[in-house]
């Protein structure tokens, strides 16, 4: 099977930005440990505090629906 890469991109409420940040951040070392991450990054757009953007790699389509069948 071939990896599989996805881009993720969140946008909050102005009044949610710092909620939100501590929210996603929370689970990339959760996300990491899975079975078949690769790469798992979390970014803040420089510009715009208020959007948010993960970088994934897995190993395959099947372990990613997994981590999205997941909590």
């Amino acid at each position: 099977m071939s990896q599989l890469t996805i881009t993720a991109n969140i946008t909050a409420k102005p009044d949610q930005i710092d909620l939100v940040k501590a929210e996603l951040q929370k689970v990339v070392a959760p996300t990491r440990a899975e079975e078949g991450c690769v790469r798992y990054d979390f970014h803040e757009d420089n510009d715009n505090p208020a959007h948010f953007f993960f970088y994934e790699t897995w190993e395959s389509r099947d372990l990613w629906q997994a981590h999205m069948n997941s909590k």
